[in-house]
């Protein structure tokens, strides 16, 4: 299952940001399929980059220092996509593709 949530536009930008909606813990997973899937699909014109930001956090754990990357927004990925109809259609067959 999937959600997007569209941000309003810039003005002046042909590009826009949406916010995919998928399983915590997952967001690092989906973000490798789609990018994986932009290229051999050929799709770098229609969607620009696909971020789930992350932070490094350092924790003491049996007296040894351990880096993790934790979400900063779990359970979403962004992806910033060409505001025009056509190529939004393509993302969500995409992702729908790739997440059933």
């Amino acid at each position: 299952m999937f959600i997007f949530f569209c941000c309003p536009p810039l003005p002046h930008d042909d590009w826009q940001w949406y916010v995919l909606k998928v399983k915590v813990g997952k967001e690092g997973n989906v973000c490798d399929m789609i990018q994986k899937n932009i290229e051999s699909w050929d799709l770098r014109e229609t969607i620009l980059e696909v971020v789930a930001p992350s932070r490094t956090v350092t924790r003491t754990i049996r007296k040894k220092l351990v880096a993790r990357d934790v979400p900063l927004h779990p359970g979403y990925v962004y992806m910033k996509v060409a505001t025009a109809l056509e190529p939004l259609i393509y993302c969500c067959l995409i992702i729908y593709y790739l997440l059933s």
